[in-house]
């Protein structure tokens, strides 16, 4: 795999201080929204969920994850990853009309 794509790589460069927190997040959106493979995609969320304090563009891209991928494991990453690091908001998503049906 190329060291680009690979998400365990560009997470250590980014604690090395070798890639900024935007570099590294929007490689990962970017990687999760184009990559094939559902346990690729997934990890790369994990990772994601990692960097911490996700801001609200983040926040809406992972949240779309959740309401629109096909794969079950994404979207349950994509979950755990909003209540991790945005309680507030993954709180109030929750309450939302979407989970009331």
């Amino acid at each position: 795999m190329n060291e680009e794509k690979n998400p365990k790589h560009l997470f250590e460069r980014y604690q090395r201080g070798e890639v900024d927190r935007n570099t590294v997040v929007n490689t990962f959106l970017s990687l999760i929204e184009t990559g094939s493979g559902v346990n690729f995609r997934s990890t790369c969320l994990e990772y994601l969920g990692r960097i911490q304090p996700l801001g609200i563009d983040s926040f809406k891209k992972i949240e779309n994850f959740l309401l629109s991928d096909l794969s079950p494991m994404v979207r349950s990453t994509a979950l755990k990853v909003i209540l991790k690091n945005n309680i507030e908001n993954g709180i109030e998503f929750l309450g939302t009309d979407v989970y009331k049906k």
